[in-house]
């Protein structure tokens, strides 16, 4: 907006005052003149009449009319006489005399009669006197005057500006700049106190005013700068919107999500691309001033969000709604993937509790079966029904390898093996059993495929998923996939799964185009004894066994289905240095002795078995169920014995404990540590302990005897 000048109007005003002073002053003026004109004139009218009739009685007494002609004639060089004539007493003119071109009406005629004290009334004289020249006397005069006090007026006026421009007009003029120059982009100006009267006054309050607006507006501008700050580090989206739904703010997040900066627009349709306001809106709550929080699933993205809303109150009253969404997708993951983990841990260690006394049970079996064996004809009846038993119980055992290796709780020969040697020999395998319908296709893109693995549970892993593919497409066909290649993990991906470090890994993918699973089963296949198929055609362990292995081999794996599309399986290996050399395996030689032994452990029929079987092999054997017995035996005599064979899991003293007290009597005692499971001792800590071996349940004769002659011969 244009502000008018306070210089010019102060001017234009004060021009106007002194007009109308001047023309007041002018009209009142001429009027005094006027007046003041008027009455001189009349005594000048009487006075040169009374002249004029004086002079003339003595010239009209002696009858001298020459002289009268003269007089009068004289009497025009006065600019106010304009004629003049003169008649005697009779009333006949005498002589006259007038200026030319003045007419009668411009004259102001006078008569007046001619006396004389001796003689009377001697004739009369009429004068007429010039108005023009009264007026043009007037108007002189006032012009004079008019023109004086113009210029006193003038003079008068400019003085009057001087002193305004310079006391208010010059500070208010300052104080206007200062005010148009100052907004929230720049409010530092301030206004110049000239003195202390009512305008500095002001100046100074004004300045005063504009300093606290500053402050204000600087802490009002650093607390914006910090929660948009905020707002713009958020990680989390976040918008606001009006009560029509339109978007007023977004924030860099929510932008980058939706990939526009939608403002204006309804946020359910910018937001989560609905055509209507969303099922779950939570404005009307908004509007009495409340705060919500709630999780929503994305009609269209699937992806799940955490809602939280909030009233943004005006100064009109007015509600805007601020809406934060966090999107909790990969933590909903995360959640179904922990309890994923907590309940297959949870199985394996039922499973690892329930193996441990199942070996104990087994090695009873076998150990029983195997020692009635050789006291009866292996063709006898009796000798082929203990065979079969003797059968039933390795195959028990294999089953409890299984759960073990499922719960990641057993220990098998690892070396270095080739990843895509394995693929080869397995898919030599599968081409000949797998129905012309399906296809296999092979992709190997690797540079070191080196992995730290047993072989056979490698083969174990790529037959189960390789035959589970097959499964899955053997109505219809489909293609068999399976490739190798060299991946590099990092933080970002570990952190998703705490069993694996970032580095190297070998990617080993099982892909199918069969039927595809639905997200139930998805979620439950690494699951024991969780299986689709008909009964009689699998146990279920299947996949829950690939699932152990890997994880013991400090790996993962991932299944990734959709139904009608088909599934595929992800396994990462780490691999290692092909330089790398396997262990060497230790000789096994069955033999006998006649060494001296004490076998520990709580259960009587183990001790049994084992006292049996040792002595079968030529060793004289002292069997306790007591280890604190065993204990106190040995401290008696402790060159009694060449080797002490003890259970893991007792009460009283644990077997790694008793060996630790047999150390203390005896260094060199060597010392077997045998049990059906234990979470708390491996054959690594066994060597540390300076154990000479540690051998799991159940073992057969020939097991026993070659680790019992193994450890007497290297002591």
């Amino acid at each position: 907006m244009k502000i008018d000048s306070l210089n010019k109007k102060t001017f234009l005003l004060i021009l106007i005052i002194t007009v109308f002073c001047i023309s007041g002053f002018v009209f009142m003026i001429s009027k005094i003149i006027k007046k003041q004109a008027t009455s001189t004139y009349k005594i000048d009218k009487e006075t040169s009449i009374e002249l004029l009739s004086y002079s003339l009685g003595p010239m009209l007494n002696s009858y001298d009319y020459k002289q009268v002609e003269q007089l009068i004639t004289s009497a025009l060089n006065y600019e106010k006489i304009a004629s003049v004539r003169v008649f005697d007493n009779s009333g006949t003119l005498i002589k006259s005399a007038a200026r030319q071109n003045i007419a009668t009406k411009d004259l102001d005629m006078e008569k007046r009669k001619i006396t004389t004290s001796l003689e009377g009334i001697i004739g009369s004289i009429e004068i007429g006197f010039s108005k023009k020249y009264i007026n043009e006397r007037i108007q002189t005069v006032t012009t004079a005057l008019s023109f004086g006090l113009m210029g006193g007026f003038v003079l008068l006026g400019l003085s009057l500006y001087v002193l305004m421009r310079h006391y208010i007009i010059k500070p208010l003029e300052s104080f206007t700049n200062t005010v148009k120059e100052m907004n929230f982009k720049n409010l530092s100006s301030r206004v110049k106190v000239y003195r202390k009267d009512e305008i500095g006054t002001l100046a100074a309050g004004f300045n005063q005013m504009a300093k606290n607006l500053e402050t204000s507006h600087m802490v009002l501008q650093e607390s914006e700068n910090k929660y948009r700050s905020m707002m713009e580090a958020m990680n989390d989206a976040v918008y606001i919107c009006s009560s029509d739904y339109k978007i007023e703010y977004m924030n860099p997040a929510m932008i980058k999500k939706t990939g526009q900066d939608a403002l204006g627009t309804s946020c359910f349709k910018a937001i989560f691309d609905l055509d209507k306001k969303c099922s779950w809106c939570p404005y009307d709550e908004i509007q009495h001033r409340k705060s919500l929080a709630f999780d929503v699933v994305s009609p269209h993205s699937k992806r799940s969000y955490h809602v939280s809303s909030a009233a943004i109150i005006h100064r009109d009253g007015t509600n805007s709604m601020l809406v934060v969404l966090r999107d909790t997708t990969e933590l909903k993951n995360l959640e179904a993937q922990l309890i994923q983990a907590q309940k297959m841990e949870s199985i394996g260690t039922l499973a690892a509790g329930i193996a441990h006394d199942f070996n104990n049970i087994l090695f009873a079996i076998i150990g029983y079966t195997e020692m009635a064996l050789q006291n009866i004809s292996v063709d006898s009846k009796l000798g082929k029904n203990l065979n079969k038993v003797l059968q039933a119980g390795e195959r028990a055992k294999d089953l409890v390898k299984q759960i073990l290796a499922f719960s990641r709780k057993s220990e098998e020969e690892r070396k270095p093996v080739t990843g895509h040697l394995i693929v080869n020999e397995v898919l030599k395998f599968l081409r000949s059993s797998l129905p012309a319908t399906i296809q296999i296709r092979q992709q190997i893109e690797i540079g070191n495929d080196t992995v730290w693995a047993d072989s056979t549970q490698m083969h174990q892993i790529l037959m189960n998923l390789c035959t589970n593919a097959s499964h899955a497409m053997m109505e219809k066909g489909g293609i068999l996939q399976i490739s190798l290649e060299n991946v590099e993990l990092d933080l970002k991906f570990t952190a998703l799964y705490p069993d694996i470090t970032p580095g190297s890994y070998l990617k080993l993918t099982v892909s199918d185009t069969g039927q595809g699973m639905s997200p139930y089963v998805l979620n439950r296949i690494f699951e024991p004894y969780f299986t689709t198929k008909e009964k009689g055609s699998g146990t279920g362990l299947g996949l829950a066994v690939v699932h152990g292995i890997v994880k013991s081999h400090n790996g993962i794996i991932k299944a990734e289905s959709q139904q009608g599309k088909g599934s595929a399986f992800y396994v990462y290996l780490p691999v290692i240095d092909n330089k790398e050399k396997p262990k060497k395996e230790s000789e096994k030689l069955e033999c006998t002795g006649n060494e001296s032994i004490l076998f520990v452990d709580d259960e009587d029929t183990l001790v049994d078995l084992g006292k049996q079987l040792l002595k079968r092999l030529g060793y004289a054997v002292v069997a306790m169920t007591s280890s604190v017995e065993a204990l106190e035996l040995f401290r008696r005599k402790p060159d009694q014995f060449d080797l002490v064979i003890t259970d893991m899991t007792m009460p009283g003293l644990t077997g790694d404990m008793l060996a630790k007290e047999l150390k203390k009597i005896r260094a060199d005692i060597p010392i077997i540590i045998c049990t059906g499971y234990s979470s708390g001792m491996s054959e690594y800590k066994a060597n540390a302990m300076g154990i000479s071996a540690f051998i799991m349940k159940p073992l057969t004769m020939k097991d026993l005897s070659v680790v019992v002659r193994n450890v007497l011969d290297k002591a």
